[in-house]
């Protein structure tokens, strides 16, 4: 259901026309108008949707397409050794740079140098992970066992001193019983 508001300016009445017929012309037109710009926005997001959804399988489409397409292979004088499919190209490309020997710092390690670890890149990087991952670990556990650790002594610690300060205050008043002569003789 649609609302509108309508305003009626009404400056001059042509001598043929009346009132009504100036309402009723005013009342068409900016029904009209509401409506048509209702309409025309309805149109829009309705477009916008179907348009990006069309653009959306389109590219889906040419991305599959370009996938599964088997591209021609050159050597380095531009001699055509076979086709592969993309998808393949990708692998091996990224196959080869995770085998890639690196030293302990990732740097290339093709040299074989005194220094080199002769890591696969996929070893360092996972590697650099493990060992990430067991500092912070570490770190978590430490924090939780210092906290509970200190938890724990401060209680030990209270209990301990609470016996002690317990004893002597009670060994002093048996003390100064005994001096004031309180315990008295049997």
């Amino acid at each position: 259901m649609a609302k509108f508001t309508i305003e009626l300016n009404v400056d001059w009445i042509d001598e043929d026309a009346s009132v009504d017929e100036m309402i009723m012309a005013n009342l068409a037109r900016q029904v009209a108008n509401g409506i048509s710009k209702n309409t025309i926005e309805q149109i829009q997001v309705q477009a916008y949707t179907l348009i990006g959804d069309s653009i959306d399988v389109a590219v889906i489409k040419y991305i599959d397409g370009l996938m599964t397409e088997e591209i021609p292979i050159y050597d380095s004088w531009g001699m055509e050794k076979g086709k592969m499919l993309l998808t393949d190209i990708i692998k091996g490309k990224i196959d080869a740079a995770m085998s890639h020997l690196v030293d302990g710092q990732g740097r290339d390690s093709t040299s074989g140098g005194y220094y080199s670890k002769g890591l696969s890149r996929a070893e360092f990087l996972l590697n650099g992970y493990v060992e990430q991952q067991i500092g912070r670990m570490t770190d978590d556990i430490k924090k939780h066992i210092n906290s509970h650790l200190g938890l724990e002594l401060k209680k030990k610690l209270e209990q301990q001193l609470s016996e002690h300060i317990s004893k002597a205050v009670l060994g002093n008043a048996i003390d100064t019983a005994i001096a004031a002569g309180i315990g008295g003789k049997a």
